[in-house]
């Protein structure tokens, strides 16, 4: 086992950041605007309206909203019919001096339906809330009608509902690491992925220092403001997440025969029919061959038990034999059930015990029948249901509760991996996660508020104390988690297992011993708007060299339906967690919604600060 070793000032390296450049064009419509104006119907003019403007007392506004400062090529697009009128667009400050004169042209209001362009090439607009803003400068006496101001921005994640304000805004973030000359910079590395699923977590961010002693990971309340309290899921588009793995429908051996058809549901799952000329029971073979996904890739379907349902039908034999057998890991053939039925239908069921099925080649499923007739009007193969959680009480007082959770299947099993929980002369066994509960003393007597999750993959969840919770039961819900400890980042789903974790109530201090021979304490401190996990003597078996110490895991889907959207550090950022970036240096990391979300509204932001 080796200690971590003191750093050493010549390691702390520059990270270049690479940006993401694609430009996306936003429309403001000057009929839009927030007051009311004389519009006129124009032809050509875009949604055939503009704004008339006459006076010079008259501005017409638009709320424009970033999660990042930006650099855009804005495009006002006007008629005239008459002498020149001066323009000024402002951008907040006005302090880049962006007008321009229109062109004098006059032909009986005629010009009023030819539609000219004036671009403004590389605006900055800032961070948060920007007001741009046309003043009309001297105007002749016909004045000038405006159709509408374009924006261009080199960002491809921006969207409507951002640029139009729809969702607020968050405040700016704050750092404290930068303080701290003592200690040398570690970086934030880019292993993120898109995703269609909300429920699927693709941002990875992996936290490195070669030479990390102690750290915290701190959970706080949003940096936006909002209304909602959103807790629903979004399962749309998730097909990692269907319980059918394949299914098959009105099947014959007989006229399918060396044919091949593929499930509906899924690419990977494959049926066939052959005729057998030298069994002396059955003259019918149907055959469906297929993949499942699983452990090494961070999935359940090929370890978990399956259940397996066919529905067989007579046609116009009196009766018939059935005998079904499977393929799995073991390479071998194996009988799961032989019957006879003489009913015109029969549907029956069967449950392939856990650790059946191969993820490293494919799996068969072989149905014999001994009359050619018999139809299969349906077989499909189902993950297995699993039972609810048992939760066990490990410790409990009047100031702090754990407890524990034994779950029917973990997707660490097939490696044989558990969590052992010790408190004092108490142990508890085959465990996949502990809760730890405090008091909330506004929701009245016997109100306790879970904080922290920690699971055996190393995975933890934490979340503020709620800060408005009048009504008992009320609770924020978890949003991006965190592996502590030292995981592998090309993994689909990354991990640090813990095999033993001991628990000192008086100080809320966790001693977690992983199955890699790796050692860490956990304090665990709350105030009614953070709780901080305090990570300390840290040792690595092996070294971190290479691997990180903590490792992000969060969603983006899109704006407005996200765990988090930006990542920031006390030397680098904002920047996109799915831009093209490739590493942040930094001694603080946020991970963080710049821009509210309708889902998990009120979860965390989560904050790492290397200490030492």
């Amino acid at each position: 086992m080796e200690t971590v070793r003191p750093h050493l000032a010549f390691l702390c390296l520059l990270v270049l950041l690479p940006t993401l450049t694609t430009a996306v064009s936003f429309r403001l419509e000057a009929e839009n605007a927030a007051r009311p104006h004389q519009i006129n119907w124009r032809s050509k003019a875009s949604n055939h309206r503009t704004v008339h403007v006459t006076s010079t007392l008259q501005f017409i506004s638009f709320p424009v909203c970033l999660y990042r400062q930006l650099s855009a090529n804005i495009t006002v697009t006007y008629s005239n019919d008459g002498g020149s009128d001066d323009v000024r667009v402002k951008v907040d400050d006005d302090t880049q001096n962006l007008q321009f004169s229109s062109v004098e042209a006059s032909s009986a209001g005629a010009f009023w339906e030819v539609f000219r362009s004036t671009v403004f090439r590389d605006v900055t607009l800032q961070r948060g809330y920007n007001q741009l803003t046309l003043s009309f400068e001297k105007l002749d006496t016909y004045g000038i009608e405006i159709d509408y101001v374009d924006a261009s921005v080199d960002d491809a994640f921006i969207t409507e509902d951002v640029f139009h304000c729809k969702l607020v805004l968050g405040a700016e973030p704050t750092f404290s690491a930068n303080e701290d000359r003592g200690v040398c910079p570690g970086y934030v590395q880019q292993h993120s992925y898109v995703t269609p699923c909300a429920e699927e977590d693709n941002v990875h961010l992996a936290v490195h220092h070669e030479h990390v002693q102690k750290y915290t990971l701190s959970a706080s309340n949003p940096l936006y403001r909002s209304i909602y309290d959103i807790k629903d899921h979004d399962f749309t588009a998730c097909t990692n997440f269907e319980s059918t793995y394949w299914r098959f429908e009105d099947v014959s051996a007989d006229d399918i025969e060396d044919d091949v058809i593929t499930s509906p549901l899924s690419n990977k799952a494959n049926l066939t029919g052959q005729l057998l000329q030298n069994d002396a029971v059955y003259n019918s073979k149907v055959s469906v061959w297929f993949t499942l996904k699983g452990f090494k890739t961070g999935f359940v379907d090929a370890d978990i038990h399956s259940d397996l349902q066919a529905t067989f039908s007579l046609g116009d034999a009196p009766s018939s034999n059935v005998k079904i057998t499977y393929e799995g890991r073991s390479g071998q053939e194996v009988l799961l059930d032989e019957f006879s039925f003489n009913d015109r239908t029969v549907t029956k069921a069967w449950t392939v015990p856990e650790l059946t099925w191969s993820e490293d080649r494919p799996n068969f499923l072989h149905i014999y029948v001994s009359n050619g007739k018999t139809t299969l009007k349906k077989v499909e193969l189902v993950q297995g249901h699993t039972g609810p959680d048992t939760a066990l009480d490990i410790f409990s007082s009047d100031s702090v509760f754990l407890q524990g959770v034994r779950s029917d299947f973990w997707w660490r099993r097939p490696v044989g991996e558990s969590l052992t929980v010790k408190v004092r002369d108490h142990v508890f066994t085959n465990l996949s996660r502990v809760a730890l509960y405090v008091p909330v003393p506004w929701s009245g007597q016997g109100s306790f508020h879970q904080i922290l999750v920690l699971y055996q993959d190393g995975n933890a969840r934490l979340v503020p104390v709620p800060y408005a919770a009048p009504i008992k039961g009320h609770w924020t819900p978890f949003g991006t988690s965190t592996i502590i400890g030292k995981s592998n980042p090309a993994d689909l789903r990354p991990s640090a297992p813990i095999k033993t974790l001991t628990f000192v109530p008086e100080t809320m201090e966790m001693t977690l011993d992983y199955y890699d021979g790796s050692t860490s304490k956990v304090t665990v401190t709350y105030t009614f708007s953070e709780t901080t996990l305090t990570v300390s003597d840290m040792t690595f078996a092996p070294s971190t060299l290479g691997q990180p110490f903590a490792t992000f895991r969060s969603m983006y889907k899109a704006f407005g339906n996200t765990d988090s959207d930006s990542v920031e550090t006390d030397f680098e950022g904002p920047v996109h967690v799915l831009g093209s970036w490739s590493k942040l240096r930094g001694r603080e990391f946020l991970l963080f919604r710049s821009v509210e979300s309708r889902r998990l509204t009120q979860s965390p932001d989560l904050r790492i600060k290397i200490l030492a």
